[in-house]
């Protein structure tokens, strides 16, 4: 199997989620080789969400490089070994990894909100009284999700 360059794009692929890293080809570049830290995070500690694979590990690994303590969550056992190898990971670079499995499926109040509980937030906004000092925000009433962006 061969890794991508960055000026070739990866081929589509589809795959029952969760995934799998074993399973992908091309296998995605999420192990930060050649990433070299500069101590940036030193003394902190960093949960990343969906840190066994992809994006959460390159994170996960980028950040124990910087010098910061790592916890990763991630869904399910058929993820423990994705999990256990970005823990290895974070080991080389000299940082402690908890592995935690459990569905953070990132809605808190577990059900979609209801319009009245929605509707205030526009009140805020399009009230002066309310919203004077705010300019260029975004409010996310979003139940806990964090959206990116």
């Amino acid at each position: 199997m061969t890794t991508p360059s960055a000026e070739q794009p990866s081929p589509e692929q589809e795959q029952a989620y969760p995934g799998r890293t074993a399973e992908m080809d091309p296998h995605p570049r999420d192990e930060m080789r050649d990433y070299e830290g500069r101590g940036l995070l030193d003394g902190l500690r960093a949960l990343v969400t969906g840190g066994d694979s992809g994006i959460g590990r390159a994170v996960a690994v980028a950040f124990a490089k910087e010098g910061a303590d790592v916890a990763i969550a991630y869904l399910s056992e058929q993820e423990d070994e994705d999990a256990a190898r970005t823990a290895e990971l974070v080991g080389q670079a000299g940082r402690p990894c908890v592995t935690i499995r459990g569905d953070l499926a990132e809605v808190p109040m577990g059900r979609a909100a209801h319009p009245d509980e929605i509707a205030p937030s526009y009140v805020f906004f399009a009230s002066g009284r309310l919203s004077s000092y705010y300019s260029g925000e975004v409010l996310a009433p979003v139940g806990g999700e964090t959206l990116p962006g």
